[in-house]
Parts: C-alpha cells; structure tokens; sequence
C-alpha cells in the first residue's frame, strides 16, 4: 500500500507541474504582455524544466551482471529492484541580469534538480548548481560554475566482506572565458575541477579530477549549426597512495571528442522545429599498477554516445525535445572473462518540456 501511495502522490504532482507548464489564464496573459518590459530591460528571469524518461540500464550493468541479476544467483550484489526505470528530472533555475563591472553585462543563476526513480528509491538525488557570468565586451565573457551532489548511489560492491551500497558526494568548479570569433564562429575554454568523496567503506575510491575543455560553434546558415567539444582530463585516486596491493587505484587519464549538427526547418514556422544528432568518443585510460587488479591494470576503454533528438514549441511558450540516446562502453582486456563484466550497453528515449519565464 505505501508504494501504491507514493506512485499516486507522484501522478498528482507530475499533473500539477505539467498543468504549469501548459496552462496560464488568458486574462493573465494579456496582463503579462502589456506589462512586460522589453528583454533589454528585463532583470529578473526563471527556467523551468520537466524531463519524463525511460533507461532501460539504469546502473550501466554488463550483459555478464544483468544475467547475475536475472537469474537471483548473487542477490547481496544487487540493491537495485529494476535494471530499468521511469526516471522524472524536475529542475528550475531563477536568474537575475544586472550591469557590474565598469557597466557590462553580468548573469547570476541558480539552479536545482530533483531526479525522481519511479521504482528504484536508492538511485533517487539532487542536485544545485550556481553559476555566475560576466561580460567583457560583446562576445566576450568569463563564467564562473559550482555544483554539489550531495549525495549519489553508484552501485554494490564488495568490501572483502559483502556487497555493500558505494555512495559518493561530488564538488564540481568550471572556470571558463568565451568570445566570438566571428559573427557566425564562438568557441571558449574551460578549466574543471572535481572531488569526488566515497563512502568510508570505499575511501581508496576517493578522486580529485583536474582537466581542461575546448569548444566551438559554427553556425553555418540560418538552418544549419555545428558544435565540436574536445576535453581531457586526469584523475588521482585515493588508493594510489596505498603500497597494499589488495587496495584498489582507479586512476585514470581521459580525454574525449564531441561533433554534433542541429537543423532548423522551414516548415511549421509557428512550432520552430529542429532536429539535432550527436556523436561522443571518450577514451579512458588506467592509471593503476598493481598488477593483482585484473578489472583495471592495463585497461582502456572506449566509450560511445550517440544521440537524437527532435524539438518543437507548444502553446504558451513551452517547448517539447523528444530524444534518444545510446550508451555504449567496449573495454580492452585481454581476458575475455572480465571484459564481458565491464562491457555494457544502455538506451533511453526522454520527453522534455521548457519554459522560460
């Protein structure tokens, strides 16, 4: 009965922000317009935001670990109920706009999200976010981010003992400085940083993450606009500090390539539709020499991302993304037996509606 509860109470407040989202009383809106100062003016701004999704491999489990799952033979493994999920994101981000230095522009924003794991309550996190942003001169600006998870379920795993739920908060910082390059060319430059802090059961997990980022968009035509994203970064774990052989060091260099195309159409100027794909290469590189880890000494992987999506606005202001991504990890080791635990692949079709007020 409770869980009948909990899902009922969730249909409710999934209808309440949908009913946000679509409705605004007619009366209401007229007002709106005839008060609302031009954008020039505006100082104070809110972006809502609802994703509805389906992931069918929700903890990124090998085919070898979801045949463990399914067949019940290492239940002290598993915490999760479902190796799928109904996943509803709900985030909302206020925004003031004001003059700073010597009158430029500058941004400040703060932004939350709730993901809600409509069966598997242990995967359920928040998430907040300020980001403050200020510029230069026209095209010119730097941006200042910071994130906190307080706290994210990553998966079992064994203590020496049992199998036992791995937690770990997350610290992210982003430092980064953008200009045009062209009227039609903007790229910018990153700085990121992360701290990583596991529960005390897997502290050797502990990581501090320094790395670096390069982006560019082009946009080619009114219709047509490219996006390239290259990045790298290093990690250090707690655990390579450990001589114990026995100690786990997931230290890891990575770097990764993102290309990506969207298209504005023509057609059904009213409902501004687009279509966007993306590709995603990461490379991950072990760092570990203790030779005795089978799972990580002399392993790289190579992981894929492929995604589409489709986009139209409703009435109101609301715009609709439809999207579809496909998540894939190919892991190179040479014993065919732990590949085949690490190697996975993960699909999810997601329904999102924004609006800005």
């Amino acid at each position: 009965m409770p869980d009948i509860g909990r899902k009922v109470n969730m249909a409710i407040v999934l209808a309440l922000v949908v009913s946000f989202f679509l409705w605004t009383p007619a009366e209401a809106k007229k007002k709106k317009r005839k008060r609302r100062k031009p954008k020039s003016e505006q100082i104070f701004y809110l972006d809502t935001g609802l994703d509805i999704g389906y992931d069918d491999n929700i903890i990124n489990y090998s085919d070898g670990d979801l045949d463990l799952y399914g067949g019940g033979t290492k239940p002290g493994k598993y915490d999760i109920k479902s190796a799928d999920d109904l996943i509803v994101n709900i985030g909302v981000s206020p925004r003031v706009k004001g003059k700073f230095i010597k009158g430029k522009t500058a941004w400040l924003s703060l932004r939350y999200n709730y993901f809600f794991y409509a069966q598997n309550d242990i995967r359920r996190f928040s998430k907040i976010a300020l980001d403050a942003r200020h510029y230069a001169a026209k095209g010119v600006y730097f941006d200042l981010e910071y994130s906190y998870l307080p706290e994210y379920y990553y998966r079992n795993e064994f203590d020496g003992v049992n199998y036992i739920p791995a937690t770990f908060s997350k610290h992210f910082i982003k430092a980064e400085y953008g200009m045009n390059l062209r009227s039609d060319l903007k790229a910018d430059v990153s700085y990121r940083y992360q701290k990583k802090t596991f529960n005390p059961e897997f502290s050797e997990r502990d990581l501090t993450v320094h790395g670096m980022r390069l982006d560019g968009i082009w946009t080619a035509s009114k219709r047509v606009k490219f996006w390239a994203f290259y990045g790298f970064e290093g990690a250090s774990a707690s655990g390579a500090d450990d001589p114990d052989l026995t100690v786990k060091d997931v230290s890891y260099n990575a770097w990764d390539m993102t290309l990506g195309c969207r298209y504005y159409s023509r057609r059904l100027r009213k409902i501004k539709p687009e279509i966007a794909g993306s590709f995603q290469y990461r490379r991950i590189s072990y760092q570990t020499l203790k030779y005795i880890d089978l799972y990580r000494f002399g392993r790289g992987d190579n992981n894929f991302q492929y995604t589409v999506e489709t986009a139209f606005s409703l009435r109101y202001k609301v715009r609709m993304v439809l999207e579809y991504k496909l998540q894939q990890k190919r892991t190179g080791l040479v014993d065919p037996a732990v590949k085949s635990l690490l190697d996975y692949n993960s699909n999810s079709i997601s329904l999102k509606l924004r609006r800005n007020f």
